[in-house]
């Protein structure tokens, strides 16, 4: 199984690709275009090329948080989810998003980790 694990930001995509647990590649994409239809163009045209070269079975990213992502931003990675998320339905792979807040609190059975709870 191939796997791409994709972090989002709004002016950059960050990747990594693991063939099952080892980590084979990884890398970022820029978006610079500051004209919106042409940003759109250059996030499908080089989700594609990611897409097409790496050819993962899953890709896998993070929800989106509303209390800690200002509003600006967050709509600029909305344009980038949702064109990942299209292009993945169109090739038959597996999209998923997951929580990624609070896990710490999980792992660390605290109520508020302290810093020497935190994971390196």
């Amino acid at each position: 199984m191939r796997y791409l694990a994709i972090d989002k930001e709004p002016y950059a995509l960050f990747y990594a690709i693991f063939d099952d647990k080892t980590l084979s590649d990884y890398g970022m994409i820029s978006f610079l275009r500051k004209d919106e239809n042409d940003r759109v163009n250059e996030i499908w045209n080089k989700v594609a090329m990611l897409l097409d070269r790496t050819q993962p079975t899953f890709v896998i990213t993070h929800l989106l948080d509303l209390r800690y992502t200002p509003k600006k931003k967050f709509e600029k990675m909305v344009e980038i989810k949702t064109i990942l998320r299209k292009m993945c339905l169109d090739r038959n792979i597996i999209y998923h998003e997951f929580r990624t807040y609070g896990w710490e609190k999980r792992i660390t059975h605290m109520k508020k980790p302290s810093p020497k709870a935190k994971l390196d």
